[in-house]
């Protein structure tokens, strides 16, 4: 279908389109690749958190983890044969369980609200944050109390306050170049519905704090815009419905086993607390070309809310808002570009 209508393409745009039209129909189950860079003590925690976990995946592979790292860090990790650590798994592995024996202890009903479509809330802000920003660009200067700064900020004109940003952020060229630490004097709050797909890319943004609702067919799912118009939705649709029969079956005897059920086009609910130098790496990354439409939705919309709250802010976002037919078009001559800057480098050597 794709060859059809877009025929001059290369293949390799084709085909990337078509994975990223088709993904959604794949379950949570599906195996992926993981890389781990680390440091000892993050290694023992998170093994720490997997050697007693509910899901026998996440046993196995800490297990398998402990194996392979003993035999290069193990004094990093003798702790973890202890008592105390056993102990300590424990309370990490039982504290889902814990937490729905209080809210049966306390009377708190376990209501149903599902999102039934794709959406992104900013739960929460801080209303001075531009102030805050900009007090902390000057606080480094100066040798004044933040709290005298700020008031000294908010006593200022707007064209005073937009004189400071252009003048710190003027030369700021290219996405990777980094705010200033002072973008981390506030932070902002986003509960956001997405399918499960587009949330495995989003997720790996670590420098925030995230919390996921259990994966679960009853926050609907998304059809991909690309196989209605190829007239493939129905079947979509069927295959996505019988994964939902399954996953009903298995969340009789186990809830979290049920999650491997369904389909990376399920929506997921999930928040975002992030601070604004955190927000601003985030929507710019991931609302270049090269993005995946689904999540790139996603991000346009969080700048949209930051910009209308934070104007003065939000003029310096180098956010992508267009829509492309192809995520990855010209991807192919930029390869084969840097190649030949490779090759010549290490020709000379």
């Amino acid at each position: 279908f794709l060859k059809n209508k877009y025929p001059t393409e290369e293949d390799r745009v084709i085909n990337t389109k078509a994975f990223d039209t088709v993904r959604l129909i794949l379950p949570v189950s599906t195996l992926s690749q993981l890389a781990l860079f680390a440091n000892g003590q993050s290694f023992e925690y998170m093994i720490n958190r997997g050697l007693d976990h509910q899901l026998g995946e996440v046993r196995w592979s800490s297990q398998e983890a402990l194996n392979e790292l003993s035999k290069v860090i193990p004094s990093f990790l003798w702790r973890l044969e202890s008592e105390s650590s056993k102990t300590y798994r424990n309370y990490l592995s039982q504290r889902s369980n814990n937490v729905q024996s209080a809210m049966d202890t306390v009377g708190l009903e376990r209501k149903v609200s599902y999102a039934k479509k794709e959406s992104v809330e900013l739960l929460e802000f801080d209303p001075e944050g531009e102030d805050k920003i900009i007090a902390g660009l000057i606080y480094g200067e100066t040798h004044e109390s933040f709290s005298d700064l700020l008031g000294k900020v908010k006593s200022m004109s707007t064209e005073q306050k937009k004189k400071i940003l252009h003048e710190v952020l003027k030369n700021r060229k290219a996405k990777y170049y980094k705010v200033p630490r002072a973008f981390e004097n506030i932070y902002l709050r986003f509960e956001i519905s997405m399918n499960i797909g587009a949330w495995r890319d989003v997720h790996r943004h670590r420098i925030q704090t995230q919390m996921r609702q259990r994966f679960c067919i009853d926050n609907g799912f998304d059809v991909p815009e690309g196989l209605v118009e190829a007239g493939l939705d129905s079947r979509y649709v069927d295959a996505i419905l019988k994964s939902e029969e399954v996953f009903r079956e298995i969340e009789k005897h186990d809830k979290e086993m049920a999650q491997y059920c369904c389909a990376l086009g399920h929506r997921v609910r999930f928040m975002q607390y992030q601070n604004m130098r955190a927000f601003f790496w985030e929507v710019e990354l991931r609302t270049t070309p090269q993005g995946h439409p689904d999540y790139r939705r996603i991000e346009q919309e969080k700048a949209k809310q930051i910009q209308r709250i934070y104007p003065l802010i939000g003029e310096y976002l180098m956010v992508d808002m267009y829509d492309y037919d192809f995520a990855r078009r010209g991807d192919t001559a930029k390869i084969r570009a840097k190649e030949e800057q490779l090759k010549e480098k290490f020709s000379k050597g």
